[in-house]
């Protein structure tokens, strides 16, 4: 009768480095799984496109009432003058416990915001001595 080979126990180093790659694995699939999809907003962009990258959204605001939680928003480079409103309310999505909704610029690219009310009316200004200021609500 042959006896089994017999097998030692691994060293201390390879059950860390086991450990290791097992933790790295893990973390990998964790990330997978949360990572939710991209959408892109551009100055160009339309709200009636699809909000990808060839086909992007053309408002923050718009994007936010079509994202889930754990989805990114990513800002094209340009100059943006909008109101965006990311309270969950006006029919925009909030993210979850570990699932926030991201929105930033795009990768390698800058976006500005100028988010001051727009006053295109005249009505919205009035004189302030030598110019013309913001109208101010009546206390």
């Amino acid at each position: 009768m042959q006896s089994s080979p017999r097998v030692s126990p691994p060293s201390p180093q390879t059950n860390r480095l086991i450990r290791s790659a097992l933790a790295w694995t893990l973390l990998g699939a964790t990330i997978a799984v949360t990572h939710g999809a991209d959408y892109y907003v551009a100055v160009e962009g339309s709200d009636l496109a699809g909000g990808t990258r060839a086909q992007p959204w053309a408002t923050v605001a718009h994007a936010l009432t079509k994202v889930a939680p754990g989805d990114n928003v990513l800002v094209r480079g340009g100059i943006y003058r909008q109101q965006i409103l990311m309270d969950g309310k006006a029919g925009g999505i909030s993210g979850a416990p570990g699932k926030p909704i991201t929105v930033r610029s795009a990768p390698g690219e800058e976006a500005s915001f100028f988010l001051s009310r727009l006053m295109t009316k005249p009505e919205d200004w009035q004189p302030a001595g030598p110019i013309f200021g913001p109208r101010r609500p009546a206390a």
